[in-house]
């Protein structure tokens, strides 16, 4: 029988999340849905931990994918988050395992702590950027490069390609900015080969959902309310 409120259950699962070392916005994103599948539980008068209601949850999930509401990697999101409370509800861990990223070669290691201390930017930006440049040389190393002189127009572009496959059209541009910016630091210090200013200044398609127009009936009866 469970003990822990759902509440309870959904604060811990945030906690992990901080001490895992996931950045402050996808915990907030995390914490965001949480919210939800708490709420979920509140609106059927639930307690403690339901997994019909995570299951209601999944399914919804599902039909918003399927519908074309809600982007694949979003959705992918969602599951995994739910899954997440699950898990700490079931065996009270969640295993991280699969999170663990080979470490990066000490050039790379060096250009990380350059985007911390260089005061070319304030330490703001520097912040801001470092988390997208430990993504991007993650690649790279995955990809095979082990510095950035054998990085070309071609490499970078198949990167952004790769971006463009799993991420929301708001958070690739976010990542092309970012990364603009890096290349042109690396330049202009010696260790990029160019800028790839013409590469990285195409502008990204924001997609805009549109909606279903409001019927007749109803916009009559918000009228009547207000007569």
């Amino acid at each position: 029988m469970n003990t822990v409120s759902i509440q309870d259950l959904a604060a811990r699962t945030v906690d992990a999340f901080q001490k895992q070392g996931y950045t402050a916005r996808s915990i907030k994103e995390k914490q965001w849905i949480l919210s939800k599948i708490t709420q979920q539980h509140e609106k059927r008068g639930e307690l403690f931990f339901n997994p019909d209601v995570v299951a209601q949850f999944v399914q919804e999930s599902e039909r918003r994918y399927e519908s074309g509401d809600i982007k694949r990697i979003y959705f992918r999101f969602l599951i995994k988050t739910a899954t997440y409370l699950t898990e700490l509800n079931d065996t009270g861990t969640i295993n991280f395992a699969q999170r663990l990223v080979p470490k990066l070669p000490d050039y790379y290691e060096r250009l990380l702590d350059d985007v911390l201390s260089n005061e070319v930017w304030t330490a703001k930006t520097g912040r801001s950027v470092y988390s997208f440049a430990k993504t991007y040389f993650g690649w790279l190393h995955a990809e095979g490069y082990n510095d950035l002189k054998n990085v070309d127009e071609a490499v970078v572009r198949r990167y952004i390609i790769d971006c463009s496959s799993r991420m929301m059209p708001s958070s690739l541009d976010t990542t092309k900015r970012a990364l603009k910016k890096l290349c042109a630091h690396w330049f202009e210090f010696g260790y990029g080969n160019e800028t790839y200013e013409k590469l990285l200044s195409f502008p990204v398609v924001m997609g805009r959902k549109i909606r279903r127009p409001v019927p007749h009936s109803e916009i009559a009866t918000v009228l009547d309310v207000i007569d």
